[in-house]
């Protein structure tokens, strides 16, 4: 049994306590143009409220010019009157390449921990994740998402994170994203993608499925 087949079994012991709880999903794709290619990014979020605390879960599939098709799944555990601190586990790899890894740390939710900083930044938080199963190493995760600002009838945040390894430059990922009435369902926007010391631009489209 590999590492990516270990880790899901791991989550799926999550699952049964959630079932009939408050829970709520969603899917998106994220199609974005670099001068390299076009980067395909499907992704899924999800939340539940139970007694014992909250859960939530986000994951991709991400498939980017010149690099494996990559797959990561989150799921965070936030204990019950204590907003500002989780379990972080992820599990993910290349699964074309029989490749994964599963970690687990603490995760400090900075946006709950500072007063008044969650009505700009619906999340933000910092999670340590030393290496546990698998090919990824020791890493710190700084992520998160700017409430929307309407400027000119036009929905404008950021989103993105940064991973911090102990060798080598971090790899991270940024969107700025707009958002308009005639947009219909969609939104617009620019990625900033870096990967060891290259950095690509690329503008696409954001496509809720539900």
């Amino acid at each position: 049994m590999n590492v990516l087949k270990i880790g899901f079994l791991v989550l799926s012991f999550f699952i049964p306590p959630l079932c009939g709880q408050d829970m709520n999903a969603h899917v998106w794709i994220d199609g974005f143009a670099l001068d390299k290619g076009v980067v395909l990014y499907p992704q899924y979020s999800w939340n539940a409220t139970t007694p014992a605390g909250s859960f939530n879960g986000y994951g991709f599939i991400e498939s980017t010019p010149g690099e494996r098709v990559f797959a990561n799944n989150l799921m965070i555990y936030t204990p019950r009157n204590i907003d500002w601190f989780s379990i972080h586990v992820e599990v993910g790899g290349f699964p074309a390449h029989d490749l994964g890894f599963h970690q687990i740390g603490p995760r400090i939710n900075i946006n709950e921990a500072v007063p008044g900083l969650k009505k700009s930044f619906p999340r933000l938080f910092v999670a340590v994740l030393p290496r546990f199963i698998g090919i990824r190493p020791n890493n710190i995760l700084v992520a998160g998402a700017s409430k929307p600002v309407s400027i000119r009838n036009t929905d404008v945040w950021v989103e993105g994170y940064s991973r911090f390894f102990p060798k080598g430059l971090p790899y991270g990922e940024y969107w700025v994203m707009l958002k308009r009435k005639e947009f219909g369902r969609f939104s617009v926007g620019a990625l900033v993608h870096t990967a060891d010391k290259h950095t690509y631009v690329g503008f696409g489209l954001r496509i809720p499925m539900f």
